[in-house]
């Protein structure tokens, strides 16, 4: 029986210890898993950190064109308002269009007062060339404040569609790295178990095997002590055999 239940106590120790391999080599793989997990998450903060960074700089750059162009049609309006009252004091009709004509392009300049004092000698159309060209500049500038607004618009509709998309990314990435840190640790309580386990099982094991040596002790000295207590008993029965034959003759008195 002892040396069975060593065997048994043996091939339950040698079972556990290859689960713990086998699990400990679930916790290294979990471990590389997390690694890289750990990296995408790492490399999908930093998209979003310089996504976030990009927007800054375009709604910036979008804000500083809007000032300067808004300050740009103010200063427009100021020489269109200067040039239409200066040549409203020289007695010249403004008007962007003659005869349902736009003005012409852009003539040479010659409307400086002359140096004799006479009166004002510029020609009408260069006037109106002078301010209609202003309003076409102001118009266009006006234009881009516009497309700029919904081209900003624009921009951050992608950027907030794309930032969600990689806050996303990252919260499933994260969910992956916690559920595979929950397996981890599960594993670990495992892997204590079965060292738990093996450690019980070593100590039995070795009561089997100090009571094993105490029944070789045992068995050794009653083969060795045998033929002696042999010897010892049969003189033993013998003389206990004589006694009796003694005191049967006592009994029936016979000369002893």
């Amino acid at each position: 029986k002892n040396k069975n239940d060593m065997e048994d106590l043996e091939h339950s120790i040698k079972k556990a210890e290859t689960q713990i391999e086998r699990v400990k080599g679930e916790i290294t793989d979990l471990e590389v898993k997390i690694t890289e997990l750990e990296a995408t998450i790492n490399a999908t903060n930093s998209s979003m950190v310089e996504l976030k960074d990009m927007r800054t700089k375009e709604r910036e750059d979008f804000l500083k064109a809007v000032k300067d162009d808004t300050d740009a049609v103010a200063l427009l309006e100021q020489a269109i308002v200067h040039l239409s009252k200066f040549y409203d004091n020289k007695g010249v009709k403004l008007s962007l269009v003659q005869g349902g004509k736009k003005a012409e392009p852009r003539p040479e300049l010659s409307w400086a007062p002359e140096k004799d004092g006479g009166d004002y000698k510029g020609r009408e159309g260069e006037h109106q060339g002078i301010v209609g060209i202003l309003e076409m500049i102001k118009e266009d500038v006006q234009k881009e404040i516009s497309t700029g607004r919904v081209e900003d618009g624009e921009a951050q509709v992608n950027y907030e569609k794309d930032s969600a998309a990689l806050l996303a990314t990252m919260r499933a990435q994260e969910k992956s790295k916690a559920q595979a840190e929950m397996e981890k640790a599960e594993l670990g309580r495992k892997v204590t178990d079965y060292e738990h386990f093996v450690e019980l099982k070593n100590k039995d094991l070795g009561a089997e095997k100090e009571n094993e040596a105490a029944i070789g002790t045992k068995c050794a000295w009653v083969e060795s002590h045998f033929e002696e207590r042999r010897t010892q008993r049969k003189a033993e029965l013998d003389g206990l055999v004589d006694a009796k034959a003694y005191l049967a003759g006592v009994d029936s008195g016979d000369d002893i």
